[in-house]
């Protein structure tokens, strides 16, 4: 497994909505398999090099409540700043990403998601001041997870990230659920 991280084409080539779902697939495929890593840890660490963020992750819903603050998700990768963290299991209650499941649709909290967001002591411990997030959704509106970037700044640009994020979200869309639910146990076992 190398060390150094895979180059990143420029923001300016994902400019075509099909073309550039097309070149996130083989630019994620093939820098999973030239660095040892999953699907997701390659689309986590290609989500926070192109934004421009210090932390990015998938997850998946592990437990569905009938109430969304009592669902629980897991992380099938997390980017930290300089590599990626360990796997973890949370609950939505009072936590940003309870929106995104809430809602179905993407959330933005582009400066002082600490102070909107005080029972989500995580939010603190990496010093976050922005959020942004899209769910992952399949076939007759399903809602399978969902996809977030924290920066330790305020947020610029959000529709550019926005639309971004939204393509990454296309590609998990594109690798299909069955893709998707098999990962997801092959990073549970390694955790």
């Amino acid at each position: 497994m190398s060390n150094a991280h895979p180059p990143i084409p420029e923001a300016s080539v994902l400019t075509s909505y099909p073309d550039a779902v097309h070149l996130l697939h083989e630019m994620i495929v093939n820098t999973a398999s030239a660095q040892g890593w999953n699907v997701f840890q390659a689309l986590v660490y290609h989500i926070a090099m192109t934004l421009q963020v210090p932390y990015a992750l998938a997850t998946r819903i592990i437990h569905s409540a009938e109430q969304v603050s009592q669902t629980q998700v897991q992380t099938l990768a997390f980017w930290a700043g300089s590599g990626f963290g360990k796997n973890f299991t949370y609950a939505l209650a009072g936590a940003p990403c309870e929106l995104v499941f809430a809602t179905h649709r993407a959330q933005c909290f582009p400066d002082q998601v600490q102070a909107l967001f005080p029972a989500d002591r995580d939010l603190e411990r990496i010093n976050a001041q922005s959020y942004l997030a899209v769910p992952l959704i399949r076939a007759k509106m399903s809602l399978i997870g969902h996809i977030a970037v924290l920066d330790t700044v305020p947020l610029t640009d959000y529709n550019s990230k926005l639309a971004h994020l939204e393509q990454f979200a296309a590609l998990i869309q594109y690798l299909g659920p069955e893709q998707l639910a098999a990962d997801a146990v092959t990073i549970t076992q390694e955790s």
